[in-house]
């Protein structure tokens, strides 16, 4: 069955001036229904330039006139670039279930005298499943030009819009293509059964490449036909005169501007434009060329001025948006009150700084998480390198509510007027960002707690029976100071080994005063919501809610029994039950087990009397009610005492547990003088170097001293 005229040819830009500038005869239509029909095309006699561009205005089944050449229908003609798009006839063929045969599977396509079938803007293309179609017999040459094949297994294979072969493929069109076969050759539908899940009609040809877009429906269905009724768009070339070679430029007028030369090519023409013009075929016109730059450029210029103007003024905006939000958090942080705190002692000014958000965000890599030292209980502390390159602590407040920042604040103004070895020293604040900042001396050994219990301690620990004694002497010290020597009294209220760093030669500082209550000179006791870390906390305080100086001295008695024990204050038995730390220490000095408990190291480097000793003091302290405790100053002196003699025992290796030992005795209060001076006196000569001993006391009778107090 023969098909015929595909609409379309070799596009040759054929004196495109003279076919623009020539006119059809008077009364001759210009257009058939919505579609232009220019000159070379005319409808009716005499109204086409030559033969082949006649065109015929038919109206059609719907009552609309349409264009058409020959049975083709017109869709569009292009003068400019010497092309129509026509609609052509999409050839298909289809399988019979009852014969097992195909209807139809070979059709023929010509072109005649000026059309070609357009190479660059067609394609040809097959739709189908396992299906192979092609181009056979071009131009009176048997062979095989061009196809593909196109297969499919089920509906979920197929892609809309993708036309790579599976459901749907392409291939480029010879050139010069006046005449061609279409040939099918399914696969295998001989092997298919009746149940097959797809439209068993396949379809192949030369269609518009833009138009074309792939629809799994087309192989599923029989929607494909319904579109142009069977038909698809296909865009042809033609050329006018029929001749291999015209001269447009011979024409007058000349088909180029007039500025422009007009050079003559084999089947087309070329203009020239003057030097800085280039020549625009839309218009038939030469345009500047550096126009064009001059205002791009322009333009360029111009929008980046304007994005540069915005940025800066964005900039600008959020500068001033973040030094508004910075100066409401500085008085929502209390700074307004820390200022006039700071310049108002003299001892705080000078050591108390208070810094910029932009200084503490440059010295902590905007605070990135890789300089966290640790998470407090109040707060997250960071590592920061200073401008004059000193390493500091700085702690972040967890949380941004009023209860925080008012344990913030006091923390500051506690520290501001404490100035002891022993206790961390505070640099000074940071109050612009949302949560307070607070800037520490960088301790860099860690917590004693994290020596004792850290997931890293086995074995041995690195702090040896003598530091033990002179980390808790040392922060005896702080703790004394901090109750009794401080321009203004302070209670702790959290003092846990985790609160204790040490340097790296294992000196101790004390930390984190969130908790802290400062009270005037003449209180000895204030009422307060009960704080602290279970384990450490003092019963009596607990029940009352109120906090005395003797609740730190119950928490330190706590840190004791953790350096003998090297024991969690709540830790798992083998039966993985909670036990308290400290009620299995009491018990055991009533049982006279002590020795049991006591970390197996402390045996090793201490004796008995020093261990028994220290235990003797811890169990003062843990005692239930608060007067019934040493103060934290009785303690510190009772730590320095014992690690006096230590250090006399160490130089003068003296032998016995009943020989007497020497102490500071000119620089101890008169309830530790429990014997008469003579002892100091005798044994001041071999300790003036060390000691400056002016009276001795016995370990038994020390011991006793602390042992008979009431429980």
């Amino acid at each position: 069955m023969a098909a015929v005229l595909l609409l379309g040819v070799i596009a040759v830009m054929m004196h495109l001036a003279s076919i623009s500038s020539a006119q059809p005869h008077p009364g001759c239509r210009t257009h058939c229904g919505k579609i232009e029909i220019p000159y070379p095309f005319g409808i009716g006699v005499g109204c086409a330039r030559e033969q082949g561009f006649e065109i015929s205005c038919s109206r059609t089944a719907d009552g609309l006139e349409r264009p058409f050449i020959g049975e083709q229908e017109v869709m569009n003609i292009w003068v400019s670039r010497g092309q129509s798009r026509a609609l052509m006839h999409f050839p298909s063929y289809c399988y019979n279930s009852s014969t097992r045969q195909m209807d139809s599977y070979i059709w023929e396509f010509n072109s005649v005298w000026p059309y070609r079938f357009s190479d660059v803007d067609n394609k040809f293309t097959s739709i189908g499943c396992n299906t192979l179609a092609y181009i056979y017999n071009t131009n009176g040459r048997s062979r095989d030009v061009t196809g593909c094949p196109s297969v499919c297994a089920s509906p979920e294979d197929l892609t809309n819009g993708s036309c790579l072969g599976v459901g749907c493929c392409r291939s480029a069109v010879p050139k010069g293509l006046t005449r061609y076969f279409v040939y099918f050759y399914n696969v295998d539908y001989v092997s298919v059964s009746n149940t097959w899940p797809f439209n068993k009609c396949s379809y192949a040809g030369l269609v518009e490449t833009e138009s074309f877009l792939f629809s799994s429906d087309y192989v599923t269905s029989t929607s494909f036909n319904d579109t142009y009724k069977g038909r698809q768009p296909l865009v042809l070339d033609w050329v006018i005169g029929n001749v291999t070679y015209v001269n447009e430029c011979d024409h007058s007028p000349s088909p180029c501007p007039e500025s422009a030369t007009c050079q003559n090519r084999i089947g087309e023409y070329q203009c020239s434009c003057p030097f800085g013009s280039k020549f625009a075929k839309e218009t038939n016109s030469c345009t500047n060329q550096f126009k064009g730059v001059i205002v791009g450029l322009s333009c360029g210029i111009g929008v980046l001025f304007i994005v540069s103007i915005s940025t800066l003024l964005v900039q600008r905006w959020k500068i001033g948006i973040k030094n508004r939000v910075q100066k409401a958090n500085f008085r929502r942080n209390k700074g307004l009150v820390l200022e006039q705190l700071i310049s108002s002692d003299e001892s705080a000014t000078h050591s108390t700084k208070i810094f910029s958000l932009k200084e503490l965000e440059k010295a902590t890599d905007n605070f990135d998480s890789t300089r966290i030292l640790g998470l407090g209980g109040h707060g997250t502390v960071y590592k920061g390198i200073l401008s004059d390159q000193r390493v500091v602590a700085i702690k972040k407040s967890k949380m941004t509510d009023q209860r925080e920042i008012d344990q913030f604040v006091n923390e500051l103004a506690i520290l501001s007027h404490i100035n002891h070895r022993n206790v961390v020293k505070l640099f000074g604040c940071c109050l612009e960002s949302e949560v307070p900042l607070l800037v520490y001396e960088f301790i860099s050994n860690g917590t004693l707690s994290e020596h004792l219990h850290g997931d890293h301690v086995s074995g041995r620990c690195l702090l040896s029976w003598e530091d033990r004694i002179r980390i808790a002497s040392e922060a005896a010290s702080a703790l004394a100071y901090l109750h009794s020597a401080a321009s203004i009294p302070v209670f702790h209220r959290d003092v846990k080994s985790a609160n204790i760093l040490l340097t790296d030669n294992f000196t101790a500082k004390v930390a984190d005063f969130g908790a802290s209550r400062s009270i005037s000179i003449d209180e000895t006791r204030v009422v307060t919501t009960v704080q602290g870390t279970l384990g450490y906390l003092d019963p009596e305080y607990y029940h009352t809610g109120q906090l005395t100086e003797k609740s730190d001295v119950y928490s330190f008695g706590v840190i004791i029994v953790e350096l003998l024990t090297r024991k969690k204050p709540i830790f798992l038995n083998s039966r993985d039950e909670k036990k308290n730390t400290c009620g299995c220490f009491l018990q055991s000095l009533q049982d006279n087990t002590t020795m049991e408990i006591v970390d197996v190291q402390v045996l090793e480097e201490g004796n008995e009397r020093q261990i028994m000793e220290i235990a003797s003091l811890a169990s003062a302290c843990l005692r239930l009610r608060g007067e019934d405790r040493p103060t934290m100053k009785e303690v510190e002196v009772r730590l320095q005492l014992l690690r006096g003699k230590m250090e006399l025992k160490k130089n003068h290796e003296l032998e016995g547990d009943n020989e007497a030992m020497p102490l500071l005795c000119s620089n101890y209060p008169n309830y530790l003088r429990t014997s008469p001076g003579t002892q100091c006196d005798k044994l001041s000569a071999a300790t003036s170097s060390t000691q400056g001993v002016t009276r001795s006391y016995t370990m038994e009778q020390e011991l006793v001293s602390w042992t008979d107090l009431p429980r």
